[in-house]
């Protein structure tokens, strides 16, 4: 039988190992949707690394030990900046992103960003939760607060920064250093694409211009082939 894993709020878990109150939804995922019952055992995540031996107790209650470490994180963290599209698409990004192994996620306010989405935080780091259970993650990409675009230009990064636009003509080949750097940021735009603005400010705080090929993509497609092209090189280069 494959072992069942539950992510946990690091917050909630003790390195020594105790005993946690499962909340509503951890309730439904292990006791309705895989049939555990008392004695059953299972696998706890905290998302940095961290996992944990664990056993369901009487009254929706989970009995867990010590902490074992998991692999280190190693290779480029990616960085995926992205303008949210209108609707529920945003899961999408959130999805994806977390199953090829963004480090981090910024949605980002541009000018032609659709709507303005109030964060729904617990929302997003419950379709990421999802996500890492899937695939079976170690670690949970850090999901930023939405910024406005100026904003990203202007917050500090030591990496490579590249802005996904159809008109340019550099390819990844093109733009990626012959040995793989520590960071990448990747900012992919809305439906209707950066203006002229925009792009002319990206310029400015030095970031380089990529094309995604000549296909014109969905605000909730290119992001995730940015990055899927961004991993394959990347390994190419490791």
């Amino acid at each position: 039988m494959t072992m069942i894993r539950l992510i946990i709020d690091k917050e909630r878990l003790g390195p020594d190992g105790g005993t946690l109150t499962l909340k509503s939804d951890e309730q439904h995922y292990l006791l309705q949707v895989h049939r555990l019952q008392v004695g059953d055992r299972l696998n706890l995540r905290d998302g940095f690394g961290g996992s944990y031996p664990a056993q369901v107790l009487p009254s929706h209650k989970l009995e867990y030990g010590e902490r074992e470490s998991l692999t280190q994180l190693e290779g480029t963290r990616i960085h995926l900046a992205f303008a949210p599209p209108k609707g529920r698409r945003v899961d999408l990004i959130l999805e994806k992103g977390t199953e090829l192994g963004a480090a981090a996620m910024h949605p980002v306010y541009t000018e032609r960003t659709v709507r303005k989405l109030t964060p729904i935080k617990a929302r997003w780091e419950r379709v990421i939760q999802a996500a890492a259970r899937q695939c079976d993650a170690a670690y949970l990409p850090e999901l930023w607060q939405p910024l406005r675009f100026e904003q990203l230009l202007e917050m500090p990064f030591d990496g490579l920064r590249l802005i996904t636009t159809p008109n340019a003509s550099a390819r990844i080949v093109d733009l990626l250093p012959s040995q793989p750097p520590q960071r990448v940021l990747v900012l992919s735009g809305p439906e209707g694409g950066f203006t002229s603005d925009e792009l002319a400010a990206a310029r400015q705080a030095g970031m380089l211009e990529w094309g995604l090929g000549a296909q014109v993509l969905r605000a909730e497609t290119a992001p995730v082939v940015a990055l899927t092209i961004l991993r394959h090189n990347l390994s190419d280069l490791g």
